[in-house]
This record gives structure tokens, C-alpha cells and sequence, in this order.
């Protein structure tokens, strides 16, 4: 994934789970209020890779023949269907109508309906009243889910029990993550503070990780070279924290006090006794470098 201005550049595979794991993407930045172009890659896993292979000119070739997120997803939903047999057609209104009940503008929901009866010869009244309809449903839907998971301070503690019990630190590793994607050439800066046996939570610190090994590795990084390195649904979570913190301008001094919360706690949480020469050698450089 790589940003230009307000727009996002998803790059994927041809395989099933790159197509689901582009999905996911697309619903998250559409979420956040960004759009996306969609490029498709066959062999190379990622851009990087893909550029050392054939060359930054296909590359430029391949954004040059993108498609907009819902015209990528359009296309996904007549993948198969034969649109002059008319129960194809049936099924591929059906298929776009569920796909832009999800669309959050009215504007961009519109534009999108129009091309679609265009497309089909249908009535875009016929289809407007459609995508409203599922909207209610899903509304209703969610309001019922809600409604059974009042308590959503224990549902998050089941699905990252880390980023409740170690809030703060959490936070900050998010940003510290966020800050360091969006600027790889700080990366220096940032070693000479803080290293990975600092964090707090065991994916954020899976995530720094891989992130500082990509960066120091790659011609040119991109985000979207971390999907060689986590499943689908780690990648979902990795844009979340990416797209969460695009919204908070983390220059120097915020990066510092988020350097500075988790090497506060680790001071505090520390078992000097119980160390090993060299694990205490470690833990005295991490002190140097925090001040």
C-alpha cells in the first residue's frame, strides 16, 4: 500500500487470499474517509519485488492501468456471469447492490448506481431502492449486534487483551509504528531511542520489527511489503494503526513522548535481579538511549 497525496495505492496478487486481503483494505481506508486505486501484480508478491523483477517502467504502467477501488470490486462482482443471460445479470445487480450498500458517500453511492443501470438497462430508482433497503437491514442488524455486546471493553479484551491491560503502551506503539512507516528515513533517529525489546505488546513488536528489517532491506519502502511477512487479517490490522494515526500529526516531539511512555514502563516493570550480565548490558544501553 503506498499514499499519494489523498489517495492510497493497493498493489495484490492474483491468488485468493491477496483478493481478501485487498478487500479488507478497501473497507478499512474507504472507513477513514480514503480513496484507493487498485493495481494487480502477477509475479511478485509485492511491489518492491515486482519492480526489481520487471522494471519501475511496468510499474508506472501498472498504476497508469488502476482501477478505483469500486470499479475493481464492480468487476469482482461479474467475474463469472455472462451479463446478456439475464438470470447472470439478476445475480450481478444483486452482487453490486450489497457492494454499494457499504459505499458511506451519497454522492460517490449515486455515481456508482447510475453506471450500474446504465450498464444493465435498468432504473436507477429501481436500484436505489434496493441499496437503501439493505442499508435498513444492516443498520437494524448492527443495532442488534450492539445491543448484545454492550459490554465492548470485554470484547476487545478477548481479541487483544495486551491493548487493554497495557493501554497507554499501546497507544504509543501504535504511533511509534505509524510515525516510523510514514517516514522510513527516521529510522536511524528512532533505533538511537528505542529498540524492539521495548515494546510491550507482542504483535506491535512483531510489527516493528519486520518494519525496521523492510525498511533497512528495500530500495524504496512501501507498507504493503509487510504482506510477504503477516497473514491477511495482521495486514488489516497493521492499515487500521497506519490509517488511525494518519488523522494525528506525530512530528519529533510527540514520537519522543511515545518513545518515552514505553521506556517508562519497561524502567518501572524491569526485574534487574533475575538478568544476565548481558541481558542487563542491554537493558543499561536502553536506559542511555531514552535520555
Amino acid at each position: 500500500m503506498k499514499q499519494y497525496a489523498d489517495e492510497i495505492i493497493i498493489a495484490y496478487d492474483s491468488d485468493g487470499p491477496g483478493q481478501a486481503a485487498t478487500h479488507r483494505a478497501i473497507n478499512l481506508l474507504s472507513e477513514a474517509g480514503l480513496d484507493a486505486r487498485i493495481i494487480k501484480m502477477e509475479g511478485a508478491k509485492d511491489p518492491d519485488e515486482y519492480i526489481k523483477k520487471f522494471g519501475s517502467v511496468r510499474f508506472k504502467q501498472l498504476l497508469e492501468r488502476s482501477d478505483g477501488a469500486i470499479d475493481f470490486e464492480m468487476k469482482k462482482c461479474a467475474a463469472g456471469l455472462d451479463l446478456d443471460i439475464e438470470n447472470d445479470k439478476v445475480t450481478y445487480l444483486k452482487r453490486c447492490v450489497s457492494l454499494f450498500s457499504d459505499i458511506s458517500s451519497p454522492i460517490e453511492r449515486e455515481v456508482y448506481i447510475s453506471k450500474l443501470a446504465k450498464e444493465c438497462g435498468v432504473k436507477s430508482d429501481t436500484i436505489i431502492q434496493q441499496v437503501n433497503s439493505l442499508i435498513k437491514r444492516k443498520i437494524n442488524r448492527s443495532q442488534k449486534e450492539e445491543s448484545r455486546e454492550i459490554r465492548t471493553f470485554s470484547k476487545q479484551r478477548r481479541e487483544n487483551p495486551d491493548s487493554v491491560a497495557h493501554a497507554r503502551e499501546y497507544k504509543a506503539e501504535c504511533g511509534i509504528i505509524a510515525y516510523l512507516a510514514a517516514n522510513p528515513d527516521e529510522l536511524g533517529y528512532v533505533e538511537s531511542r528505542i529498540d524492539s525489546g521495548q515494546f510491550v505488546t507482542d504483535f506491535n513488536k512483531s510489527v516493528f520489527e519486520k518494519l525496521t528489517e523492510k525498511i533497512k532491506n528495500s530500495v524504496e519502502f512501501d507498507v504493503s511489503l509487510l504482506q510477504s511477512e503477516f497473514s491477511a487479517d495482521e495486514m488489516g490490522k497493521i492499515f487500521a494503526i497506519i490509517v488511525a494515526n494518519e488523522q494525528v500529526e506525530i512530528g519529533r516531539e510527540t514520537l519522543d513522548d511515545y518513545i518515552n511512555t514505553l521506556t517508562s514502563y519497561n524502567s518501572r516493570n524491569v526485574d534487574v535481579a533475575s538478568m544476565s550480565n548481558d541481558e542487563f548490558l542491554r537493558y543499561f544501553e536502553s536506559l542511555k538511549k531514552s535520555k
